[in-house]
């Protein structure tokens, strides 16, 4: 009866086993389905962008923190940027948020489209190629500098 009961107990631990590699695969799953959800819920523009990506970032955390037992510190540091330089690169993204949404809504993008436009006297295939060396450049000059 004492064997049996070590074998109940193997089979248990032998399920238990493979819920956990359920669980870390399901946990490997969530941020990309999140993500997912959170661009067609934000493309539909039917709801909230920043609810929706808090809620998103919300959720990955917490499948970090609670199923893949991340510490907490590891999530802190990797926003604050001890670890890494992740600090400076959302304040960054976010300048170029600012930015870009000012120049936006005062019609600097509408300005240059139409002044290319007429430079290149409405040829597409020279606007293609203006656009072009003018992506260039500056792709070429971050590679190497």
């Amino acid at each position: 009866m004492e064997c049996l009961n070590f074998l109940y107990i193997e089979i248990f631990f032998n399920y238990l086993e493979e819920l956990i590699v359920l669980i870390k695969m399901i946990c490997t799953l969530i941020a990309p389905i999140t993500l997912l959800v959170i661009i067609i819920l934000i493309s539909s523009g039917k709801m909230n962008r920043l609810l929706i990506s808090l809620a998103g970032a919300l959720l990955v955390s917490f499948s970090l923190l609670y199923m893949d037992n991340v510490q907490s510190s590891t999530v802190i540091g990797f926003i604050l940027g001890y670890d890494y330089s992740n600090l400076q690169t959302i304040l960054f993204v976010l300048g170029m948020m600012i930015v870009i949404t000012i120049c936006k809504k005062t019609g600097v993008f509408i300005y240059l489209a139409f002044r290319l436009v007429q430079l290149m006297k409405g040829n597409s295939r020279y606007i293609l190629f203006a656009l072009f060396l003018f992506h260039l450049y500056p792709a070429i000059f971050y590679a190497f500098f």
